[in-house]
């Protein structure tokens, strides 16, 4: 298996990025390869010309805020294998289009702030057109455009150069004029003029490609403010437009492509879409693993696409994502973000977007080593989109197994993030605690929430269904007691309304003790599966209870019994991910490396993934919009890994 190592801005990505052709023939997933840029920028321009893949400058500032500051001149090309060149550049732009007509790269229009951080924008579009020979690495001139122009896109088709879309400005966004006409430029005359083509649209942050001499103008914003799923086809034979199938996801900030002949459009919840043979429908192909728009789609090589940077959730990536259109089985994606923090397990998690807030956890990778400088309460962001590691403000307490929780939070356009119970040291003794906590994400704070949990506990399962939370299983365990009186389990479901001004009160009772189990909510139950009941012995049984009913009922067991794995539902099903299973000899324990899906409709398990390509060791997995995602920091050096897996191929 090859490994790839990509160095971005003093922070080390370690991937394990191997090509389909590489896996075994008997491998049940595909890996698809995520390296990075050097910065995290959008609104930039982008081509593919000789195996190089090359970007212009951009935005790399704060999302809406533009100044001389927020704009790049950087002037790169790279390949696959993460060989990164400079190239010259004298003018920062961003909102330009790059294209490439076989042997020089082209560069048209875009958009400069003339204004400093923190004064009034002064924006103005370019009218600056030029060619680069990467054989020479110099720029020549070209025909200025007709008008000034940004927020436009183009591309070559047949030896002509096709710009449609944009708007001009001219100091403020507010007072832009939208162009209602694109343009050509026969690239392979002496002395190129450019000529108009009227547009039936007026429309910018659009998206353009060509295939088989038509040129499609995708998606975008109207003058009204509107995002458009709008397709507009030029034929360019006939000088005529049509209006082709609309795109099955939002166009504004999308990019797009031709491979192999066919046209290929992402959208900004990540949807890379393949228009049909007979050009009447899209096709969905893939779904990138962080979604983006501001990005560019280029091809890279056959049957293969390439995703580059963009605006995702939380601001400006600089991944690049490799696309195989041939994958088979779920796909896989490991990244490695170096982290300072001192905890390597146990860890409370908040997955936000791109970013993870962790806090507590214990210091050490091995279990069950207990002295008090092994429990942490550092808080941390981690933002994989970017590839940075942030400290935050400490957790009220030194921790581990804390149990977070999402609650929507009364009359507030918020939600409350939640992290209850945990286990540590009560001055002198070492037990569970009763606390709840509650984090502030803006104001990066933690406060006590006031309300307690019903009793001390560790490694139970949490559920927010309707606003409301639900606490299932766990134990209380203290040091001050002997033999197995230090393990109380607790047989109780218990409720909490946070709208009310009562705490925790008793719902039911467990049809059988366990703790350290999988649990998850999905569509009114809430499904518990594995664990360890009194005498540390494995549960195999699985139970689900109704939330509307209040009843008990019980579910098909896995292929193995699981301790201290996750259970995440995703697209109506349960993955069950991680933890440790009993070895086949009957010693001892052994992590599990597989993931099993859990089909509810049928009631059936099946084997998603037999052994995964990282180790699942005090890992903790979580679902993204689209994607599984598993967390581990249980490693010697100071990183954490993150893996995200498409499960759905």
């Amino acid at each position: 298996m090859k490994t790839l190592v990509v160095v971005s801005l003093g922070l080390l990505l370690a991937l394990a990025p191997a090509r389909a052709s590489d896996a075994l023939p008997d491998a049940e997933f595909t890996f698809a390869p995520v390296t990075r840029a050097p910065d995290a920028v959008a609104s930039f321009g982008a081509t593919v010309l000789g195996g190089r893949f090359y970007m212009l400058g951009g935005h790399c500032g704060a999302p809406h805020s533009h100044s001389r500051q927020t704009q790049t001149a950087a002037f790169r090309s790279f390949t696959e294998a993460g060989d990164w060149r400079e190239h010259t550049n004298a003018v920062a732009l961003q909102g330009l289009a790059l294209v490439s007509d076989g042997k020089h790269l082209v560069r048209v229009g875009g958009m400069m702030a003339r204004n400093a951080a923190g004064e009034e924008e002064d924006l103005w579009s370019s009218a600056d057109c030029a060619r680069f020979d990467p054989q020479s690495g110099a720029w020549s001139k070209l025909p200025n455009l007709p008008q000034a122009r940004s927020s436009h896109d183009a591309w070559v088709l047949d030896g002509k150069l096709y710009v449609f879309g944009g708007w001009k400005l001219a100091g403020r966004s507010s007072e832009g004029q939208w162009l209602d006409s694109g343009l050509v430029l026969d690239l392979a005359r002496p002395e190129p003029v450019w000529k108009e083509i009227a547009q039936p649209f007026r429309r910018r942050a659009l998206a353009v490609t060509a295939a088989r001499g038509k040129v499609y103008v995708m998606g975008g914003i109207t003058e009204d403010r509107r995002m458009s799923r709008r397709v507009d086809v030029y034929d360019v034979a006939g000088d005529r437009w049509s209006e082709g199938p609309a795109l099955p996801g939002m166009g504004f900030g999308s990019s797009a492509c031709e491979l192999d002949g066919r046209v290929y459009v992402s959208d900004w919840a990540g949807r890379i879409s393949r228009l049909s043979e007979d050009g009447s429908r899209w096709e969905e192909v893939f779904r990138l693993g962080i979604p983006r728009f501001f990005h560019r789609l280029l091809p890279a090589g056959r049957d293969r696409l390439v995703a580059l940077c963009g605006t995702g959730a939380q601001g400006h990536t600089n991944t690049i994502e490799w696309l195989d259109l041939k994958a088979r089985g779920p796909l896989v994606s490991t990244l490695r973000l170096e982290f300072k923090g001192n905890a390597r397990q146990r860890q409370g998690v908040f997955v936000h977007g791109t970013q993870l807030t962790v806090f507590g956890g214990n210091t050490e990778t091995e279990q069950h080593l207990f002295e008090k400088e092994n429990f942490s309460r550092q808080s941390w962001r981690l933002d994989y989109g970017i590839g940075r590691a942030e400290a935050l403000n400490d957790l009220p307490a030194q921790r581990q197994s804390v149990v977070p929780l999402l609650v929507p939070c009364p009359n507030e356009p918020q939600t409350y993030w939640l992290a209850f119970g945990g286990f540590g040291f009560d001055e002198e003794h070492l037990r569970c605690h009763d606390q709840a906590f509650i984090y502030d994400l803006a104001k990066d704070a933690w406060r006590d929430l006031g309300v307690k949990l019903p009793r001390r506990l560790t490694q139970f399962g949490l559920a927010s269904v309707e606003g409301n939370v639900w606490l299932f299983g766990g134990m209380d365990y203290d040091s001050r007691l002997e033999g197995e009186k230090q393990f109380a389990f607790n047989d109780s479901v218990y409720f909490w309304d946070p709208h009310s001004k009562e705490g925790f009160v008793e719902k039911a009772r467990l049809p059988r003790s366990r703790r350290a189990f999988a649990g998850a909510a999905l569509d009114g139950k809430y499904f518990m599966v594995g664990g360890l009941k009194q005498g540390f012995g494995s549960v195999l049984d699985c139970d689900v209870y109704d939330f509307a009913q209040g009843t008990w009922s019980t579910m098909t067991a896995p292929s193995r019994p699981r301790v201290s794995a996750s259970l995440v539902p995703l697209n109506g099903k349960l993955y069950l991910i991680g933890g440790s299973s009993p070895k086949a000899s009957g010693r001892g324990i052994e992590p599990n490396d597989s993931i099993e899906v859990y089909d509810p409709a049928t009631n059936t398990w099946k084997m998603l993934i037999q052994k995964l390509p990282v180790s699942t060791k005090e890992a903790q997995a979580f679902a993204t919009d689209t994607r599984l995602l598993i967390y581990s920091a249980a490693q010697e050096g100071h990183f954490v890994d993150i893996t995200l897996i498409d499960p759905g191929r």
